[in-house]
C-alpha cells in the first residue's frame, strides 16, 4: 500500500470516528430536551447499537493505517525521537 492510501484511510476513519463523537455530543445531547424519555431512550439504543457495530472496525482501520504510515515513512524519525520536535511529538503520540 502507498502512503498516500494509507493517509486517506487514517483520515477517513478519523472523521468517522470523530463525527459520530460530534453526532452523540451535541445531536442527541440536544434532542433529548425535545423528545419523550421512552422515545429517547429507543434513539439511545439505536444509536449505540450501530457504534458498537460500527467502532471497532474504524479504530482497527484507523490505528492499522497510522502504523502502516510509520512503517513506511516515519520508523528512521522514531529511531531518534529526541533529535528533533516532529519525532518526539509522533512518539508521545503512538
Amino acid at each position: 500500500m502507498t502512503y498516500f492510501t494509507l493517509l486517506t484511510l487514517h483520515l477517513f476513519a478519523a472523521l468517522l470516528f470523530i463525527g459520530t463523537v460530534f453526532f452523540e455530543v451535541l445531536f442527541v445531547g440536544a434532542i433529548r430536551k425535545q423528545l419523550p424519555a421512552s422515545l429517547m431512550h429507543m434513539l439511545e439504543d439505536a444509536v449505540g447499537r450501530r457504534a458498537r457495530q460500527l467502532m471497532p472496525w474504524v479504530l482497527v482501520l484507523l490505528f492499522g493505517a497510522g502504523l502502516g504510515m510509520v512503517a513506511l515513512r516515519y520508523r528512521p524519525l522514531l529511531a531518534a525521537p529526541l533529535d528533533s520536535s516532529f519525532g518526539t511529538l509522533l512518539a508521545l503520540k503512538i
